[in-house]
């Protein structure tokens, strides 16, 4: 008698879980317009592009004064970086088939150096973009 009943259970959640999914897969699909539609139309994306040229029209309004640079907070902060150290490059073209590499494999390229020029006209305020 226990086995018919845990029969009669399991038979149970098994119609509900089709049942479940039955009404999510179907009722779904009553939807106007289906899954896929249309982003919008050619006037919808004008909207959206103005959007866009707000946000750089702001950004171009932005100016920076020179004498920021020679603010003693600024002249105070520290340049933690670190020197990259140059690593062997692999296959010109990893996609080729081996055996047909046009250059050697395990070649150095250093990587390009700053200029420590750069950092002293920031701080002097003479860099061209800050002279405008």
């Amino acid at each position: 008698m226990e086995a018919l009943f845990k029969n009669k259970i399991i038979l149970a959640g098994i119609v509900i879980a089709i049942v479940t999914v039955a009404w999510f897969t179907l009722g779904s699909s009553s939807q106007s317009g289906g899954v896929l539609q249309s982003a919008g139309t050619a006037g919808d994306s004008g909207t959206t592009g103005s959007d866009l040229i707000q946000t750089l029209t702001n950004l171009e309004t932005v100016s920076l004064d020179a004498p920021i640079f020679t603010d003693p907070a600024f002249l105070s902060l520290k340049d933690f970086s670190r020197q990259i150290v140059a690593e062997p490059t692999g296959r010109h073209d990893p996609f080729a088939p081996l055996g047909n590499d046009t250059t050697g494999a395990g070649t150095v390229q250093a990587p390009p150096q700053a200029s420590s020029t750069s950092s002293t006209t920031l701080r002097s305020g003479t860099n061209s973009s800050t002279a405008q």
